[in-house]
């Protein structure tokens, strides 16, 4: 999904970064890098059982308590996420934490059960997004770092062409530009 929406590992983005805190420590499964030195972490450690076990079964019944079941290990895991403040560890970081859910089938069934469950994690500083919205969220990251590249660029240009950089005379003084007894007639 990351690399779809045109991120690098370990340039753009890390994953299973281990980082040592003051309660032990946290080890979220992505951190994706933003053009201004700040970083969004994902999660994708997305509680399957019940969802896989309930469409494994043709009680209907059945099917409904485990997807339920589903619903309420998705709650769990919101909270649990949450409390991670994960955005701490980079200092003016959003925050914020996305719920990765590997499936548009399975937040829609979450939705489905739960409708208030964006709102609910929002409230614990988490995001649900399923592949169709993660890729357009990275994919905006993207850009971002194009842009910085882009500026970047126009500033060393901006630099080039007042001789501000790496002592390189301005492009209009150079010898042998006109006036300068060289070069040109």
């Amino acid at each position: 999904v990351v690399e779809i929406a045109g991120l690098v590992e370990r340039c753009d983005f890390d994953t299973q970064v281990a980082v040592a805190t003051d309660d032990g420590g946290l080890r979220p499964d992505m951190r994706v890098a933003m053009a201004d030195g700040r970083a969004i972490f994902v999660d994708a450690k997305t509680p399957l059982g019940n969802f896989i076990d309930a469409f494994a079964t043709d009680d209907p019944d059945q099917r409904t308590a485990l997807l339920g079941q589903y619903v309420k290990n998705v709650v769990t895991h919101i909270n649990q996420l949450g409390a991670k403040n994960y955005w701490r560890l980079d200092a003016g970081s959003p925050e914020m934490v996305i719920l990765f859910l590997p499936s548009d089938a399975l937040l829609q069934v979450a939705l489905d059960e739960r409708p208030d469950l964006h709102e609910y994690a929002a409230a614990h500083s988490v995001f649900l997004a399923s592949p169709s919205i993660l890729i357009p969220m990275l994919r905006a990251v993207q850009h971002g770092w194009k842009q910085a590249a882009f500026a970047q660029s126009a500033r060393r240009v901006a630099a080039l062409g007042s001789g501000q950089d790496e002592g390189v005379p301005p492009l209009a003084h150079r010898p042998g530009d006109r006036g300068e007894g060289g070069g040109h007639p």
